[in-house]
């Protein structure tokens, strides 16, 4: 993962990745498919890592790509920052180049921010999970893990879901996954109800249809995307640190 720094805090590890859903034949999506369809450049062609390449499943590593791709799921993911853009182009490409059902897109962010020291870490979980409502039924509480989801604020159907925990990476981190998840579909408005488990705000179906609307995504709600994503994080811990 790549290093930034924040306007708070540093991000000490990054990443992004592209999760479809839908159907998929993982013995296509080898090396050399992909040096085939301009993906990837002769170079990652030629230090690709092949972890398997079965029906079931196929895991490629390069430099700055992972692919995984089962019969219900294709997962792309980067690490390296600078290579965001050509992740969004690797995407484009597979479905331009694969036309296949589709039931959902996820486009998800992940970060682990360095706090800078105890005080900081513990206090992102007593602002997130409040321990006054524990202290009687557990002693020295602490959190391990907040997920939220929402609206999205766009003309796509969908949720918006937001986990943080403690980083498994990084000492005195703090890890947020933030999928910004698309039905693929358009909706004329987002649902005047708050979201649960059982809110019918998502259309799970399958179809070919919904394969136009993941090329239309990731051409147009990219940047409004991460940048979404960046506003959650730095808005959390800026909170925190009020």
């Amino acid at each position: 993962m790549g290093q930034i720094q924040s306007d708070n805090r540093a991000v000490a590890l990054e990443g992004a990745t592209v999760n479809f859903r839908g159907v998929f034949a993982p013995r296509q999506f080898t090396p050399e498919w992909f040096r085939d369809q301009e993906l990837i450049s002769s170079a990652d062609f030629d230090r690709a890592e092949i972890d398997g390449v079965t029906p079931d499943l196929t895991v490629l590593r390069l430099a700055w790509l992972t692919v995984t791709v089962t019969a219900e799921n294709m997962v792309l993911t980067s690490t390296s920052v600078d290579d965001f853009p050509l992740l969004r182009d690797v995407a484009l490409g597979v479905l331009n180049a694969v036309i296949t059902p589709l039931t959902a897109l996820g486009i998800n962010r992940e970060y682990h921010v360095q706090m800078e020291d105890i005080d900081e870490f513990n206090l992102v979980g007593d602002v997130l999970a409040p321990k006054a409502l524990w202290n009687d039924v557990l002693k020295e509480s602490g959190m391990k893990d907040v997920t939220l989801w929402g609206q999205r604020q766009d003309h796509y159907g969908g949720r918006v879901h937001v986990t943080v925990q403690p980083s498994a990476q990084v000492k005195l981190g703090v890890y947020f996954l933030i999928n910004d998840h698309f039905d693929l579909t358009v909706v004329e408005h987002q649902p005047a109800i708050r979201i649960t488990e059982t809110s019918e705000v998502e259309d799970s179906g399958t179809s070919l249809k919904k394969h136009a609307f993941a090329l239309e995504v990731l051409a147009t709600a990219w940047e409004s995307s991460f940048a979404q994503a960046e506003s959650i994080r730095t808005h959390v811990i800026a909170e925190v640190l009020s």
